[in-house]
């Protein structure tokens, strides 16, 4: 019968979180495509979106659906930087425009993207004017289950811990360049971040974080990242006067000789690299938060309509087991029940739904005339007609059990 192996399989109860954009836009650059368009005014070659679709298929979502159900994913989308660009102007300022081309490309893989993981029954989220990484770390935070953050972005090692684990292009990371992810918002908001346009502080660079971290160590660096958090510098100067290290003095600033723009600079680019959970729950430039969230029940024919609107209908034959079948079980065919009990299907899915139908056989005189013509059940006078059961990884599954109906071969 129909996809015994997929129903009988153990589904962990971890939670993925897709940073959908970065992760459609690393593959829509990946590799050459044969059908590249030129941008406009340019020799420059832009992939097609749906070559970049099939990339993100085969990197990131296919080995993603072989280990977890669509119901355990929920896909986060960029909305803007609102909060970062209005603490610092120049924040992703020097990031280049795709070309009108590119631009196309991408917002159609995104458009299509979306739809087809609607289709397929996965969550999706954004936060309007804001970044994906600050609704992730949300998400983080008020899911109880572990979990699996899918990115480009290593800023999101942030959220490192005994409950969260990170995949940077694919591969699970628990270190920053060589660093403790522990320490990774403090290193670049003194070292900055280019791809980001964050300066840290002036002057210090890669060098200066490095021997700071060597000579006082992972818990002398989360002290000194506690003395920007609370805006309380006494512990740092006590390190200085008892150290003369001149690289806490260069972040320190004016009192040991340097600009005082220095810890200016430090403190506002710590802001801009920390993460903004609390933009999910707090009013924020004098409006609530609005966090959009969209899903809709698994459908075949919409997931086809999306996979052909970006010329990939032919794979549709890969999805087909995570949309619904609709069974009727009566005497002909019970031991399909038998089966599916023996090879674990009602075991193997994240969560079961169950109805009952019953009809009022006994007809109770008093009752019917106590009723008065409401709608109400004599629950003492029911028998079983029915019973429907959905089940599967992606509840696409779904069997009525006839028992007491008076058209059909009903079961014992």
């Amino acid at each position: 019968m129909i996809i015994m192996k997929r129903l009988s399989r153990k589904l962990d109860q971890d939670k993925v979180i897709l940073d959908i954009k970065g992760l459609l836009i690393h593959m829509l650059n990946r590799g050459s495509d044969p059908d590249a368009l030129l941008e406009h005014d340019s020799t420059k070659k832009v992939n097609t979106a749906g070559f970049g679709f099939k990339n993100w298929l085969e990197e990131y979502f296919s080995p993603i659906l072989s280990e977890h159900s669509p119901q355990q994913i929920i896909a986060v989308w960029d909305s803007g930087h609102l909060y970062r660009s209005r603490l610092y102007s120049g924040y992703k300022g020097h990031k280049k425009d795709f070309g009108p081309v590119a631009t196309k490309e991408l917002e159609k893989l995104m458009a299509h993207t979306k739809s087809f993981l609607a289709a397929l029954g996965v969550t999706q989220c954004t936060l309007e004017g804001q970044e994906a990484d600050d609704v992730i770390a949300f998400l983080c935070e008020r899911i109880p289950e572990f979990k699996r953050v899918y990115t480009v972005d290593r800023d999101l090692l942030q959220l490192s811990n005994n409950d969260t684990l990170v995949y940077i292009q694919g591969n699970a990371e628990n270190e920053f360049k060589g660093y403790p992810v522990s320490i990774i918002t403090l290193y670049k908001s003194l070292v900055g971040d280019s791809s980001d346009n964050i300066p840290g502080v002036k002057g210090f660079g890669e060098k200066g974080f490095k021997d700071i971290y060597e000579k006082f160590g992972e818990d002398g660096m989360l002290q000194l990242e506690q003395c920007i958090k609370s805006g309380n510098f006494s512990l740092l100067e006590t390190a200085i006067e008892q150290s003369n290290d001149k690289h806490l003095k260069k972040i320190y600033a004016d009192r040991f000789g340097e600009p005082e723009e220095n810890r200016v600079g430090w403190q506002m680019s710590y802001k801009l690299v920390q993460l903004a959970p609390w933009l999910c729950e707090k009013r924020y430039a004098g409006k609530l938060p609005q966090l959009t969230w969209f899903k809709r029940i698994p459908n075949r024919d919409r997931c086809l309509d999306a996979l052909n609107s970006i010329s990939c209908g032919y794979l549709m034959s890969d999805f087909d087991p995570y949309f619904g079948q609709q069974i009727l079980i009566t005497r002909e065919n019970e031991d399909y029940v038998r089966q599916l009990i023996s090879q674990g299907a009602f075991e193997g899915g994240l969560c079961n739904g169950f109805d009952v139908e019953s009809a009022d056989k006994l007809k109770h005189q008093p009752f019917q005339e106590a009723r008065k013509g409401g709608d109400y059940v004599d629950v003492l006078s029911q028998v079983l007609t029915g019973a429907s059961f959905c089940f599967g990884d992606n509840l696409q599954h779904c069997i009525y059990i006839s028992v007491d109906h008076a058209e059909t071969d009903n079961c014992d």
